[in-house]
């Protein structure tokens, strides 16, 4: 405390003029600035003979009525400081802390001030209140099911959450345990109470965690959740946030599928089993039949009549017909059974054995065969072959008989959007046969259908078909266009790695 104004001068020179803290002398009851400092002036933008004459008000720029609450404020929160608007000079507005305390200078009472800039700090605090609120907000209207864990315990949780559980009370949630909302048992045969900190460990040592896990809603029904645990820090704490979401159906459809596949897998067997039949069983009697007719024919050939030897002719053809279909039958099982995965095939390659497989039907129609350089992609290499020998052994079957048979295999990458990373080949395999009418361009890809009788053209119809279903196998489609005489051309498209089922 200062006795009197010499005293008070000399202590201003070295203590008030020259700190660097804002400082400001009021008198108390008119708020009349008696004495600024060199940080005030500065601070403010005033000269100091303009700040001297000036009036506190005229720098605070709360009402009285908030001063007087501020005042009040400060003192239930027991704190020696205000929190004020002050407008500088250029009429910014600045929040300031004010610290004051009493000072005696003579006989007169004033309020000594120091005024601490807090503009920045509270910028600060009021865009961490706003992205608090913002943080409040996304998780409270979430779609997400978002729950916190704190020592093992659930703190806090969002709406979704709740709905999810059946409830609308975090009552019902929080400060419980994840094995107190769960099954006692999970699927995998762990108690839920001791794989719940388990999950918890492995999220706090590696930083995040992410597993499948059955809850149980507040009605008692079991529900499968897909859970992703990720550790944070708030402050000094170490904190759990959980983001939850429900795969009960998801679970329901991999059970389906799987019940499906296992019932595919069954009747791949049966079809395993009728192959196997159909190649044994029911072709050996067809063999007895040729064998037996042969004998017939070769050993009492003088003893019977033309009509006989006609019957036993006309037998015999049922019988070769009859082996034939069940080859193809078992072609077409084979087309599922033996499905092999899909490795890298060179249709060079491929091509080069199918020629070789044909040389003898191309020698003997005197065939002109060009092509393409092919592709190497990923497929099933045995249906490769079997695709393309099909078709070409259909452009030599159904030649004119007029001219050589000619056919061109070409091969074009299409430009779709995601070609790079998934490209597409179209192939066209081109002929100068009998053609066919394009009214019956679907109709030859259905099994056992035809277009010439047995006579014309041997056969049993499933070769097209087989080609449509391997096509469709390799994520393609397959399509034929014609004109009677003209030739025939026949365009399919793989997409090399869609494996469709």
């Amino acid at each position: 405390m200062l006795n009197n104004i010499e005293d008070y001068s000399g202590l201003y020179k070295s203590l008030f003029e020259n700190s660097f803290s804002i400082m400001l002398i009021i008198h108390p009851g008119s708020g009349k600035i008696f004495d600024a400092n060199n940080a005030a002036i500065k601070y403010y933008g005033y000269s100091k003979s303009r700040l001297m004459k000036m009036h506190i008000q005229e720098i605070n720029t709360l009402s009285r009525e908030d001063v007087l609450n501020e005042m009040q404020k400060a003192k239930t929160e027991k704190r020696n400081y205000f929190n004020f608007r002050h407008r500088l000079a250029n009429g910014e507005i600045r929040d300031v802390e004010v610290f004051s305390d009493p000072i005696t200078i003579g006989d007169d009472k004033y309020l000594y001030s120091i005024v601490h800039d807090i503009s920045d700090r509270i910028k600060a605090e009021s865009s961490l209140k706003q992205s608090e609120e913002r943080f409040r907000n996304l998780f409270e209207n979430s779609a997400d099911a978002i729950a916190f864990i704190e020592n093992g315990v659930f703190t806090d949780c969002n709406a979704s959450l709740l709905k999810m559980f059946g409830t609308q009370n975090k009552k019902d949630f929080i400060g419980k345990t994840p094995d107190q909302l769960s099954p006692e048992m999970q699927p995998d045969g762990l108690k839920s109470k001791d794989k719940a900190w388990q999950m918890v460990k492995l999220a706090f040592e590696n930083g995040s965690h992410r597993f499948e896990w059955v809850h149980k809603r507040l009605n008692g029904e079991n529900f499968w959740l897909d859970i992703n645990l990720t550790k944070i820090f708030d402050k000094d704490r170490e904190l759990i946030h959980c983001i939850w979401r429900d795969i009960t159906e998801q679970k329901r459809t991999e059970q389906d599928l799987k019940k499906t596949n296992d019932a595919l897998k069954r009747s791949n067997r049966d079809l395993q089993d009728f192959a196997y039949i159909a190649s044994h069983d029911l072709k050996e009697p067809l063999r007895k039949i040729t064998m037996m007719s042969n004998i017939v024919l070769d050993k009492y050939t003088e003893s019977i009549d033309v009509n006989a030897k006609d019957l036993l002719s006309r037998m015999q053809a049922a019988a070769k017909r009859m082996a034939v279909l069940i080859d193809d039958l078992l072609q077409l099982s084979r087309l599922s059974t033996l499905a092999k995965s899909f490795t890298k095939v060179n249709l060079n390659n491929v091509l080069d054995e199918v020629m070789s497989d044909l040389e003898l039907q191309i020698r003997n129609s005197g065939a002109v065969i060009k092509k393409d350089k092919m592709p190497t992609i990923l497929a099933d290499e045995t249906q490769m072959h079997q695709l393309f020998q099909n078709i070409i052994s259909n452009s030599l079957k159904y030649k004119n008989p007029d001219i050589a048979p000619e056919i061109k295999i070409s091969c074009h990458r299409q430009m779709t959007t995601d070609f790079l990373s998934h490209p597409s080949f179209e192939f066209i395999i081109r002929d100068n046969g009998i053609g066919f009418d394009q009214q019956y361009a679907e109709k030859i890809f259905m099994p056992f259908q035809r277009l010439h009788t047995r006579k014309e053209y041997p056969g049993t119809g499933i070769g097209l078909y087989l080609c449509k279903r391997i096509v469709e196998r390799h994520g393609g489609t397959i399509h034929a266009e014609s004109k009677p005489d003209k030739g025939a051309k026949f365009v399919f498209i793989l997409k090399p790695g869609n494996e469709s089922s």
